[in-house]
């Protein structure tokens, strides 16, 4: 299993919802270099999980070439319990999944 942390000070969401997700969150989730891809985002009440493999019935957000990515509702939620907004996260290239988890320092 190919599992990376990234934790990093300077990961933090826009007062709006807006994440950026890094250049190995990208490469995790399978994207492809100039294109944007759309992602399940579900969670798991502590952090948000996004897949890479879409699936029926879930929510899907679609991921700029850039790597941002706008969250509402829960997941936007979620991020607001940390400090400041700031976040890390842990990407699983196997699985094609990356783990938001608000950072709690």
């Amino acid at each position: 299993m190919n599992t990376l942390t990234v934790k990093n000070k300077r990961l933090k969401m826009s007062p709006k919802g807006m994440i950026t997700l890094s250049t190995a969150a990208r490469k995790g989730l399978g994207m492809e270099i100039g294109k944007s891809k759309f992602v399940n985002v579900s969670n798991d009440g502590e952090s948000i999980i996004i897949n890479g493999e879409l699936k029926k019935g879930e929510k899907s957000h679609k991921v700029s070439p850039a790597g941002l990515l706008n969250l509402k509702g829960e997941e936007r939620d979620i991020l607001l319990k940390g400090d400041n907004r700031h976040y890390w996260m842990k990407v699983d290239d196997d699985m094609k999944m990356v783990i938001i988890c608000p950072s709690l320092d």
